[in-house]
């Protein structure tokens, strides 16, 4: 009786592990359906719809369990047109009203200019494995609210999509442009009553990938973008009108007591350095999209004042204290790479820079402190200037690591002296000089000690190849890969030792090129207590597509071979004793 309950069990857990490993996905996006209307007045409307099928716990436990619904109540109107669930067995369940729950919005909690804003927590309820859920909402704009049509919509999800489809209607007196990235449709106009409609219909989209590393612009998903304004460059001017200083005595109460070194007082560039640390240390980032506030800005004096802003007010800001120092600058609107500028989005925009002029821009990030220009900390986006006289701004592509250093180990440490530098690692320009990497170097090593034996790892450039956060990279890969930068590094490593140790690494030559590089390694002993090593890797570009993926590899696996960079001594009886 036993061996029968026996195989009765094993075949359960056959049959539930056969169901769970085919099962191929958490939930399934029967329909996604977003329909836009700009009416002749300037208001608009936008429908959504979506319906959800509820494969697993988790796609309704931690998923797809709520749907939230962010909106400007001041400018705009939600309209809940239906919202129930249908279950396995086919039982209509209307959603209560006490699951339509208003909040706060959690980017706005810390700025009360934007508390506001409401967030409409949509729950939706008898919810169970086979579960689909249906909701249809309305918002509508009102007039002036957002000064064009403008949306840059994320063709993805982290569930498969069946069927997505998207329609924009304006009126014959607008023109609409727009670019689609990494997916194809055909494009249908409808002419109609003085009104044009333009659909896209998109079936069986995958889940976006869980791949680590992947290009921060997102250029991996499918997108839609599109618009009502005549060109980017409108789009732009328009946006810097919305720059006002203000009240500059404000701006000169906050950043006017700001200390500066009593030699650089009467230099602006560094009087700017140290407004700059200020305002990204002490004027708080609120992460509000300028979507909900119909892309208008608080003025610099107020939010100098109230010391907190979007990212466009910190950047108004900046530019507002550099004018007053007499130094030239202009805002810069940082767009993902793949965005040509055909459909002048505004919504497209990413982050926003201000570029201060010295002998060359140097482009400052208003809410991070950076010590590099943006155009080389992040290559692989698009820079086009918030200005009608300035080209768009070409990234740097790569950078370089130098380093020479002579390395003595004798038995108590291993102490180093020469020179290490990385170019584009500094701050504009010099507010705090202690942070400045020096080109001179000095100082010494952790050994670790075994018995007999010790060793020590060969110091690098920070912001070097090996100080990447890239703990873990598979064999393959089926999504491109994103880099920090491009980058040529070099080290000239010569190394002693006392006479009572020796250098027991043995000699070799590491050679490697392919279409991303190269990878030079070379260690070579010169005598019982005298080494050379020389390391250099030269990656041409920081964007990895999957079929380069296997020559990134290869070059890394080498370049990061603790073989290659660790050290090895043994201890023994000093040279020409008996």
């Amino acid at each position: 009786m036993r061996i029968k309950m026996y195989k009765v069990s094993v075949l359960f857990l056959l049959f539930v592990c056969s169901s769970v490993s085919g099962q191929s996905s958490e939930a399934d996006f029967v329909l996604l359906q977003k329909d836009y209307v700009l009416n002749p007045d300037g208001s608009s409307d936008t429908h959504y719809r979506q319906i959800v099928k509820y494969n697993t716990h988790v796609s309704f436990n931690r998923l797809y369990g709520e749907t939230f619904i962010v909106y400007n109540p001041r400018q705009q109107q939600l309209k809940i047109n239906e919202s129930y669930t249908v279950q396995a067995n086919g039982n209509k369940i209307v959603t209560p009203q006490n699951a339509f729950n208003e909040v706060l919005p959690r980017f706005a909690a810390d700025a009360p200019d934007y508390n506001h804003l409401r967030e409409m927590v949509v729950t939706h309820t008898g919810l169970e494995l086979g579960a689909t859920a249906y909701l249809d909402y309305t918002l509508h704009d009102g007039a002036g609210y957002a000064p064009e049509l403008d949306r840059r919509l994320t063709l993805q999800e982290e569930s498969p999509v069946k069927e997505y489809k998207v329609t924009v209607t304006v009126p014959d007196s607008k023109k609409l442009a727009y670019q689609l990235h990494g997916a194809k449709a055909d494009t249908k106009v409808v002419k109609k009553d003085g009104a044009t409609r333009y659909e896209w219909t998109f079936r069986n989209i995958a889940a976006s990938s869980r791949e680590y590393y992947q290009p921060e612009d997102g250029r991996n998903a499918p997108h839609l973008v599109f618009s009502t304004w005549p060109s980017q460059q409108a789009a732009l001017q328009w946006l810097a009108g919305q720059m006002n200083p203000g009240d500059t005595g404000e701006i000169q109460a906050v950043f006017g007591k700001i200390p500066v070194r009593e030699k650089d007082e009467a230099d602006p560039n560094f009087r700017l350095a140290n407004a700059y640390r200020y305002l990204t240390d002490h004027i708080a980032y609120t992460p509000i999209p300028a979507e909900y506030a119909g892309y208008r800005l608080r003025d610099a004096a107020q939010v100098a004042k109230q010391a907190y802003g979007t990212v466009g007010e910190k950047a108004a800001l900046l530019l507002a204290v550099a004018k007053d120092l007499g130094i030239e600058a202009y805002c810069v609107a940082v767009y993902p790479s793949y965005i040509d500028g055909s459909a002048g989005s505004l919504h497209a925009i990413a982050d926003i820079a201000v570029a201060v002029n010295g002998e060359e821009d140097f482009l400052l990030s208003p809410v991070t402190y950076t010590k590099t220009c943006l155009s080389v900390s992040r290559p692989n986006w698009r820079y086009v200037p918030m200005k009608d006289d300035i080209a768009e701004i070409i990234a740097k592509k790569c950078n370089h690591a130098v380093s020479y250093m002579e390395i003595v180990a004798d038995p108590q440490q291993v102490k180093t002296s020469g020179y290490a530098y990385m170019t584009g690692v500094e701050c504009y320009p010099d507010a705090v000089p202690d942070e400045k990497p020096e080109k001179h170097t000095g100082g010494s090593l952790a050994v670790k000690e075994y018995d007999e034996y010790s060793s020590f790892t060969l110091p690098e450039v920070p912001g070097g190849a090996n100080s990447w956060a890239l703990p873990y990279l598979g064999a393959q890969r089926q999504t491109t890969l994103e880099i920090p930068y491009p980058l040529q590094e070099s080290y000239n490593y010569t190394l002693w030792t006392s006479a009572d140790r020796e250098f027991i690494n043995k000699d070799m030559t590491v050679e490697k090129k392919n279409v991303l590089g190269s990878v030079n390694i070379r260690i070579e002993k010169r005598a019982l207590n005298y080494y050379r090593v020389t390391r250099s890797l030269n990656l041409r570009k920081s964007i990895i597509t999957s079929a380069e993926y296997g020559a990134f590899m290869d070059l890394m696996s080498a370049w990061r071979n603790p073989n290659y960079r660790t050290v090895m001594l043994k201890r023994g009886s000093p040279v020409g004793s008996p």
